[in-house]
């Protein structure tokens, strides 16, 4: 919770800024890589571990007009907060490494039911987010799609976690969003909740996509959509503070969809989004910050007929359901843009793209034959490793107030940046000086594209890996084959390290410099040492996720 005397604080750097408040709108894809999307056109090939491949993105023409926008950026070195998904999205909040906060993982239970899965890490109340920052700003806030940081309303786990006994319920609304249309964690790109009730699978009644390019008499699970029960009719604000604290925010706080979603998950989501825009440019104007979190592309990545069908494989079937779905999805990227135009907000919103983690390839589902290399365009690993096909993902930043000229640049960007760039933005200090903080802003960058220099280091840390990124070198302890089906040599047989690469001259990870450059090695593990100390600091001394004897 923030104190009465930082508010005023804070409110009152914001007036000195002399940007307008933009409007900032956080787009986030989910596992789609680094090939994943049609502008990209660096491609590394061979790819990591010899193997040569053909390029074969998916039609991406929305992704594209933005990527060539005047009035935009495109990171070729962007990076998401981790190699999975729920870390990330607390990066993308927090500005921080998400192993401060605790959220160690991705949890959940995919797309089963809310009432069946139980978070066991949830973000931490006590840590300051972006959405609580543009709160302070007077601004409005939305999350919609995806939230997977924590359980919506009380479970009652056996065997609670410490986070969990402090924490039990950690929905949008308790980080600062006014209003949100989310699900806990996973859902089909298609038909999203069509599982929730048996009647919706009959044919009769429309049916189901479950892959293959028809609708069918047959559901994935109850996936479903939540939001707050409390928000008053006047301005669409909370007013029940007890539905905003992690300890008395209870299931009547919440209620979930009872009607069918019958086409595409992202069209849902923007349809949600299109409501809370036109009210913010109208009878309830006001700024707004939008998380907007995509279920595309992960599993169930399934299209509906008009995108499965635009696909072929190198036999000449149907094979649209991955492929599909990414073009399904940039529909709605299009659709977006579009609406920023149609209300007349285009010029001051702040609108950033990027995905969660790299691409998987589940080969259960109707993938085609999409190999990981084309996926990620040739880099190393993918999904759940932090080797660069993991964590290097697409990355577009447009802002036509701000940005005149359309640009490219090497710089290492991710998402932890998002919060100290808002701070940046509305002149604003974190209420928390002395926590530690990861991210850097990215506004000098944004007004002037030709510095591709970085004064401090991307850090990354998921489960016994780490990573480090100090502009071209990058230093990579017990990387993993993570959601790939091979691991490619020669890591897969050479031990944790850690390993040193430059990855402008390597960028497929290829080269261990740790013996040509052992003063840069030495300087890098030092950085490695000190970054996992801090961590534990971080989780005892500031969030409090960890106990006193964890």
């Amino acid at each position: 919770m923030i104190g009465s005397s930082v508010r005023v604080l804070l409110a009152v750097c914001s007036i000195a800024t002399a940007l307008k408040k933009p409007n900032v709108i956080l787009l986030l894809a989910d596992d789609v890589g680094y090939g994943d999307v049609e502008y990209n056109k660096v491609v590394y090939n061979p790819a990591a571990g010899g193997v040569s491949f053909e390029p074969n993105p998916p039609r991406t023409p929305n992704l594209n007009a933005m990527a060539a926008s005047p009035n935009s950026i495109v990171f070729d070195r962007f990076y998401a907060g981790s190699g999975v998904c729920s870390p990330t999205r607390a990066a993308c909040l927090t500005g921080r490494t998400p192993d401060r906060e605790c959220i160690f993982g991705a949890e959940g239970c995919g797309t089963k039911p809310a009432w069946s899965c139980i978070e066991k890490y949830p973000l931490p109340e006590p840590t300051f987010t972006i959405a609580e920052a543009a709160k302070l700003a007077n601004y409005s806030t939305i999350h919609v799609g995806k939230w997977h940081l924590g359980d919506f309303f009380p479970k009652h786990a056996p065997k609670p976690s410490f986070a969990q006994t402090k924490w039990p319920v950690a929905h949008p609304g308790i980080h600062g969003f006014d209003e949100w249309y989310s699900t806990e964690a996973s859902a089909p790109s298609s038909t999203t909740n069509c599982g929730c009730n048996t009647a919706w699978k009959d044919i009769a009644n429309g049916g189901c996509i479950v892959g293959g390019g028809d609708f069918q008499a047959k559901s994935f699970d109850c996936t479903n959509y939540w939001y707050p029960t409390d928000l008053n009719t006047s301005g669409h604000q909370p007013n029940n503070p007890s539905c905003h604290a992690a300890n008395t925010s209870a299931l009547g706080c919440v209620t979930n969809v009872t009607t069918k979603i019958e086409g595409d998950d992202s069209a849902f989501i923007m349809d949600r989004f299109e409501d809370f825009l036109i009210r913010k440019t109208s009878t309830e104007e006001s700024p707004f910050l939008a998380a907007i979190w995509l279920h595309s592309n992960h599993v169930q990545h399934v299209a509906l007929p008009e995108y499965y069908y635009m696909y072929n494989d190198t036999q000449g079937q149907p094979a649209g359901d991955y492929l599909g779905t990414l073009t399904q999805m940039d529909a709605q990227i299009g659709r977006l843009r579009q609406m920023l135009q149609d209300y007349g907000v285009a010029d001051d919103t702040l609108l950033m793209f990027t995905s969660d983690n790299g691409p998987h390839l589940d080969k259960t589902e109707e993938t085609g034959d999409r190999t990981e290399q084309q996926a990620t365009n040739g880099l190393r690993q993918c999904k759940a490793s932090l080797f660069e096909g993991g964590i290097r993902v697409p990355g577009i930043i447009e802002w036509p107030a701000v940005i005149k000229e359309n640009a490219r640049t090497t710089y290492p960007a991710y998402v932890s940046d998002y919060l100290p760039t808002m701070l940046d933005i509305l002149g604003m200090t974190h209420p928390n000086p002395s926590w530690a903080a990861d991210g850097t802003s990215l506004l000098p960058l944004l007004k002037d594209p030709n510095n591709n220099s970085r004064s401090d280091d991307l850090v990354f840390s998921l489960g016994e890996q780490r990573a480090i990124i100090a502009n071209d070198l990058k230093l990579v302890y017990a990387g993993a084959k993570g959601q790939c089906n091979t691991f490619e040599p020669p890591y897969n047989k050479l031990g944790k390290g850690p390993f040193l690469f430059n990855l402008t001259a390597d960028p497929t990870e290829s080269h261990d410099l740790s013996q040509e450059l052992p003063r840069q090695y030495q300087e890098m593990v030092a950085k490695l040492a000190s970054f996992n100390k801090s961590m534990s600091t971080s989780q005892h001394d500031e969030c409090g996720c960890l106990g006193p004897n964890s």
